[in-house]
């Protein structure tokens, strides 16, 4: 229905997208990532994704799906993921252990 594309600069994915796009009839969502050059997440950084966010990603997205964006929804949704991760590494290192031992 639509390509989330991720763009942190290179113009070669930009192009790949162009022909996914052609490919598959959808539309294109671009969220521009800032390029981290020493590794590290600033204030203005985090502020330009989120208004990014606020005022193409996510109308994009309602319109496309016909939904309102629901932040306490969301919210429910990653704090199951978060779950979810905590119990993969848990049992992951269980699995680990029974052969380190």
């Amino acid at each position: 229905d639509v390509l989330l594309l991720s763009y942190t600069g290179c113009f070669t994915f930009m192009k790949w997208f162009e022909l996914l796009r052609e490919e598959y009839h959808c539309p294109v969502a671009m969220l521009h990532v800032p390029y981290q050059p020493e590794g590290k997440i600033t204030p203005s950084m985090r502020d330009y994704v989120v208004k990014q966010l606020k005022s193409e990603i996510i109308p994009t997205l309602e319109r496309i799906s016909g939904k309102a964006y629901d932040e306490d929804k969301l919210k429910a949704h990653m704090r199951l993921a978060a779950r979810a991760e905590d119990d993969l590494v848990h049992r992951a290192l269980l699995l680990i252990g029974r052969f380190a031992g």
